[in-house]
């Protein structure tokens, strides 16, 4: 009833990029060179311009109920981590994978009763990374990123009608998504001390939607700020 008109893809986890992922890895713990660990967090702002009409269509399914929009698809917390090898001495090559997460809420409630229909996207992105840093001064670097990959996207769909005493009614469904992306990243690092940093940034990630796989769309600015370890 809620999302009828999704499909639900078959081999969601693509074996092909996580077998590029172990080998893009094995090379970093095996070879004897330094490398970098890197977390960081920070707002992702997403498109969402299916779900976002698909929100709104669904406001008026009951035509008798005031039904609006609570949320819709808002930028939200990300948190990523990256393992990268040293090329040279200011290029690295790696690893990486981040979370993201946002939702929409249509809601209407009084005394006789309530209604909500909640839509809750959240995703795992792994890909490979390359950076290069430019020194400003013994402590300051300019870094740029290229990272690109695979997006993995959850989507759960949750309507409820509660008339008190009378109507108790919920319903459920799960959709999945992958599609590429490529992700270009400029920002700032400080080194605190030889082995650990801070750095600060801005990025814009495309996710490249198809005909099969167009309904959640993670595009949009990033920003971050992380901390990185160099062993």
């Amino acid at each position: 009833m809620l999302v009828s008109v999704l499909i639900y893809p078959k081999n969601y986890m693509n074996k092909r990029l996580i077998y590029l992922l172990i080998a893009s890895l094995v090379p970093l713990c095996c070879t004897g060179q330094s490398y970098k660990f890197s977390f960081e967090t920070g707002i992702g702002f997403y498109k969402m311009n299916a779900l976002r009409t698909m929100q709104k269509r669904m406001l008026f399914q009951y035509n008798s109920l005031p039904v609006r929009a609570i949320d819709q698809f808002p930028g939200y917390l990300t948190q990523s981590l990256a393992l990268v090898s040293l090329l040279d001495s200011k290029s690295h090559f790696g690893i990486n994978a981040t979370h993201f997460t946002t939702g929409g809420r249509n809601s209407v409630r009084d005394y006789s009763g309530e209604y909500r229909l909640d839509m809750l996207v959240n995703a795992i992105q792994l890909g490979i990374e390359l950076d290069h840093c430019f020194s400003l001064s013994d402590r300051f670097d300019f870094i740029m990123k290229l990272r690109g990959g695979k997006v993995y996207s959850n989507l759960k769909v949750t309507e409820s009608l509660n008339i008190y005493n009378v109507v108790n009614d919920d319903n459920s469904d799960k959709y999945k998504q992958s599609n590429f992306f490529f992700e270009p990243k400029i920002g700032f690092s400080y080194h605190i001390t030889k082995i650990l940093s801070t750095d600060i940034g801005l990025g814009y990630d495309r996710c490249f939607l198809n005909e099969d796989n167009n309904l959640i769309d993670w595009t949009g600015l990033r920003t971050h700020i992380g901390v990185s370890l160099s062993i």
